[in-house]
Order: structure tokens, then C-alpha cells, then sequence
């Protein structure tokens, strides 16, 4: 296996806690503001966007 072809990676990402509606929640946003906007994720949804580091196969992620 090509190292890189089967483990997607995300280009860098602002990530921090914060709160909407009383849920607990990981905002997402871009440091270089291309779009202008922030993505609110809930914590498990991070957890399977951390995955999407290079090092971990799409096979891996669906483990």
C-alpha cells in the first residue's frame, strides 16, 4: 500500500470546546478563514475527524 493513499488527512484545523443549547460541542474552524464560518460537531463526530490524520486507513477508521 502507497503510504498516504488509504489515510485520508484533513489540512489543519482550529478545534476547541464549546456549548450550543446547553449540548456540549467542538467548534471547527479554519485558520486561514477561507470560508468565514465555524462548524459546530458534536464530541463523537470529532472523535472520527481526529482519525483523519494521514496515519489512519479509511479501513481503520470504519474499525
Amino acid at each position: 500500500m502507497e503510504v498516504g493513499k488509504d489515510c485520508p488527512k484533513l489540512r489543519n484545523i482550529d478545534a476547541f470546546p464549546a456549548e450550543v443549547s446547553g449540548q456540549r460541542v467542538i467548534c471547527l474552524r479554519d485558520p486561514l478563514n477561507l470560508s468565514g464560518k465555524m462548524l459546530f460537531v458534536s464530541v463523537s463526530t470529532f472523535f472520527l475527524i481526529s482519525l483523519l490524520d494521514g496515519r489512519h486507513s479509511i479501513q481503520d477508521i470504519q474499525a
